[in-house]
This record gives C-alpha cells, structure tokens and sequence, in this order.
C-alpha cells in the first residue's frame, strides 16, 4: 500500500504537468483503507480522465469491465496503474473509441522530469510547430525521433506526431541548448537490455 500511496503523489504531477485539473480527490492518506479508493478524475476543460488503481494483476477481464465502465459511464479516456499486466492484456489495450493508458506501479514510483540527468522536456503547439517547420524547412520526419514508449513521452502522454522541445544544460555561451524531437511508435530499450 506505501508504494501505490508514494505513486499517487507522481500521478499527481502526472496530470498537472498535462494540463488536467484534479477531481474526486476526497481522502487524506491516512484514511486510505484499499488501492481502488485511490482513484479520481481529472478535467482539462476538453476532456475527462479517470485515472485507476488496482492492487491485482491487470488481466483481460479486468479489461473488459473498464470498457464496459467507460461505456456506461460515458468516459473516452483512462489511465490504469496496476501492479502487473500481461502481454495479452497490453494487446487488448487497443480500442477505436476509448483510450486506456497502462502504467505498471513500479513506472510511477518516480517522477522522470524530477530527474538530474534528464533536461527540460515540453511539448510544443501545433503553432509552434508549423513556426518550427517554416524557420527551418523539411517535414517533422526530418526531426530527431523519440519512442512513444519512452518514460517521458508516456509521462506527457505524448502521441505519434507530437514535438518536444527540450531545453539542456550546455557549454552554449547562454548555457542552454534547445533540441527538438518528434514522436513516433516504437518500443524504447534501456542500453544493456536485449
């Protein structure tokens, strides 16, 4: 219960950093008896998000109640943090009408953009993104890549075709680079990992 209560706080920065406004969030910590009373809902003035706790293996039929929910309910998008997953229920992840994002309770112990090794990440407009194209000429497949799976981009809930723009520490003679980076599908690999 400590690790999912410790992961609610990066959830938390989760949403905001997206831009949603927290819900339903009613509960001190200490009256927290089960995983599933984590849960709450978050607004951004375009859409809803529910976001879900389960202290179990997320598994197939797990996934069929959320869509059966998300239907009933009225609800297009959530995202599900859990202590495990199975490869058969990632697959069943995949729906035209609703969006379910699956985090496994060990990705959520931390929060990626708090790290000292990783640079500012943001994610740019559609404006700044045509700017970027106009200043700079090409298309966004001419930009550098980032994974769809990469921590951070999940973190932002980042999608095929979204840019970052990533603000480094550099010997630059204003001490910052800015970088871009657009998203594509992709599984991202830690180095060591076969």
């Amino acid at each position: 219960m400590e690790d999912f209560i410790r992961a609610r706080c990066h959830v938390y920065d989760m949403m905001k950093d997206r831009g949603y406004t927290l819900k339903g969030v009613k509960r001190e910590v200490k009256e927290i008896k089960e995983v599933e009373e984590l849960d709450f809902v978050c607004y951004n003035g375009k859409e809803e998000v529910r976001v879900c706790w389960y202290s179990t293996k997320f598994c197939v039929g797990n996934v069929r109640n959320l869509l059966a929910s998300m239907e009933e309910e009225d609800f297009f998008h959530a995202i599900v943090i859990c202590e495990q997953s199975t490869k058969q229920t990632t697959s069943n992840l995949r729906n035209q009408k609703y969006q379910i994002e699956l985090f496994v309770l060990s990705q959520v112990l931390f929060n990626p953009t708090k790290h000292e090794f990783v640079p500012k990440h943001e994610l740019c407009t559609q404006a700044e993104i045509k700017e970027l194209l106009a200043a700079y000429g090409g298309t966004i497949a001419n930009f550098p890549k980032i994974f769809d799976s990469d921590p951070i981009a999940r973190y932002y809930g980042a999608k095929k075709g979204d840019v970052f723009r990533i603000t480094a520490n550099s010997d630059c003679i204003d001490g910052t680079a800015i970088r871009y980076r657009t998203v594509v599908k992709g599984v991202f690999k830690t180095k060591g990992k076969k």
